[in-house]
Parts: C-alpha cells; sequence; structure tokens
C-alpha cells in the first residue's frame, strides 16, 4: 500500500499539542466539564513486517494489538498515542515521546527507514492530510519490555519522557474528579462510561462496526473497515456483532488493573506514575 504523501509543509505539532494541554488544564481547575469530540484515529504499517502494538486514550481506554504489514488499525471516537509493543517477535518495545498525540481524526504511518525491523519512524497527519510531524524517530529496545521490579533487580533506571508524563498527567487530573490524588472505583467508572460513550458514535449503547464506519470516514485517509468487531477489540473475542457496556467496562478494569499495586481499588498518583513508567519509561543500566 503505497503512502500519498500530502502536499502541505511540516507543522509545529508539538506547539499545538502543548497548548491543547494547557486549555485543559486550565479547564479543570476552573471546574468546567465539556465533552469531548470524537477524534478517530488510525494507524497504517507501511512496512514490509508486522508489529504488535499499543494504543492508550486513558488511563481506562486502550488496546494491544497487531497491524499486518500494508494494513491498518483503528480505534473510533478517540484519538490516542501508538507504542511498538513487539517482544514476541525480537523487535522490542518502544520506550521514548516518539508518537505523542494524533490529532482529530488524524492518523500515522509506520514506515521503514532500512531494511531491519527497528529501522522505521512516524509520520504523523491531520484529518486534511498536511503534515504534523514527519520522520519522528522511534527508540526500539528489550529493555522497555522488561517489567519493572525485574529492571530494579538488574540495576536499571527508569524515567518517563516529558511529553508522555505530561500526557498521563493531564489523564490523571481528568480521571480524579475530586482532585484529592486518588482515583476510586467510581471515579475509573465514570471514566470508562465516558469513554464508551465516545467510541458509541451513533449514541444507540452498544459498539458495532457502523460506529467504526462513521468516524473513520472523518479521517484523512479513511482505513478500509474489517468484517470483524473483534480485529478493532480483541477481547471482544468475535461473541456477536456488538459490545456493550458492561463488556467494554470489564475488558478496560482488567487492563487498566495492573496500575493498582497494592489492589486496594484504587489508584494514587504514585501507582499511576510507576505504571506508565514502565510501559513507556526511558531505561539506562546504573552502577
Amino acid at each position: 500500500m503505497a503512502v500519498v504523501e500530502p502536499a502541505a509543509a511540516v507543522a509545529q505539532g508539538s506547539r499545538r499539542w502543548r497548548t491543547a494541554a494547557v486549555l485543559s488544564l486550565l479547564l479543570l481547575a476552573c471546574g468546567a466539564v465539556v465533552a469531548a469530540p470524537a477524534q478517530a484515529s488510525a494507524v497504517y504499517n507501511n512496512t514490509t513486517q508486522s508489529y504488535g502494538m499499543q494504543f492508550d486514550c486513558g488511563l481506562f481506554c486502550g488496546q494491544d494489538f497487531k497491524v499486518a504489514s500494508n494494513d491498518t488499525w483503528g480505534w473510533p471516537g478517540e484519538a490516542g498515542t501508538y507504542r511498538i509493543n513487539d517482544q514476541p517477535n525480537g523487535v522490542g518495545c518502544e520506550a521514548d515521546d516518539g508518537q505523542v498525540g494524533v490529532p482529530d481524526h488524524g492518523y500515522s504511518v509506520l514506515r521503514s527507514t532500512g531494511p531491519g525491523a527497528k529501522d522505521i519512524v512516524w509520520d504523523d497527519y491531520r484529518a486534511d492530510n498536511s503534515v504534523t510531524a514527519r520522520g519522528v524517530n522511534i527508540v526500539v529496545s528489550g529493555l522497555a519490555c522488561t517489567p519493572l521490579g525485574a529492571r530494579s533487580r538488574a540495576h536499571v533506571r527508569c524515567t518517563l519522557p516529558p511529553r508522555r508524563a505530561a500526557l498521563v498527567r493531564r489523564w490523571f487530573l481528568t480521571a480524579d474528579r475530586n482532585h484529592d490524588g486518588v482515583i476510586d472505583r467510581a471515579e475509573a467508572r465514570r471514566a470508562i462510561v465516558a469513554d464508551f460513550r465516545r467510541i458509541d458514535v451513533d449514541r444507540d449503547g452498544a459498539v458495532t462496526l457502523k460506529d467504526i464506519g462513521i468516524d473513520f470516514r472523518r479521517i484523512g485517509r479513511p482505513p478500509v473497515v474489517k468484517p470483524s468487531l473483534a480485529y478493532y477489540f480483541p477481547f471482544h473475542k468475535a461473541r456477536g456483532g456488538s459490545i456493550r457496556l458492561v463488556e467494554f467496562e470489564r475488558a478496560m478494569v482488567v487492563r487498566a488493573g495492573r496500575m493498582d499495586r497494592n489492589r486496594d481499588g484504587r489508584y494514587s498518583w504514585r501507582e499511576v506514575r510507576a505504571f506508565y513508567t514502565q510501559r513507556f519509561g526511558r531505561c539506562r543500566p546504573v552502577d
């Protein structure tokens, strides 16, 4: 699948992202509640290799998936971040700022710069096919796939890259509705319900291929919708043609449960930061 290169000049995507983050924090400080618009995002694998990836659109919103060579994957109703997560194939995990924040209804293209599986970069586009970033380097290593506890025993120090840290902090502040520094079960459920409502594009109480088709048509390069709902939501396991809130909530709670290190049913900022440092941390050996 050849990539059609947009004619627009490269824009300063990071400046746009910082402005959006500041506005979000100001809204939170003022107690304002603003419904987020649908922000479908997609990834195009324009390489000759399949890659395992992670998509994150919030603390309680995301999916692990695999995208084949010259194929696409997307998530309706949400913008988010993609990350290479391919330990089984020996590629490793992406452990840098890398591709942070697809613009509203934008998309990212993974392309090769050389013959190796790690010779890859991201190109990011807006919905109008103009470029927000081009040739974003991908730092991939096996160390980034190692569990945090094992890293500590191996005398490895990990830090969360600054743009990724700011994004996770914004997600946390959005979910922590009473601003007490902890996300309780009720707040977590509200965040999950809000995410479900965004991916339920036609607002009929269920997520179907129709929702995916509606939102994908708003993307600059609309992906072809696959005939299986489980392709986009692997937790669905092809059980019928729709996903209801109870199934989505169960899957997201299981996914987020790894953040709750002390198993008290709540998520402190310390736990959340440690969890994302494990997933996205930039690590180096220490003496």
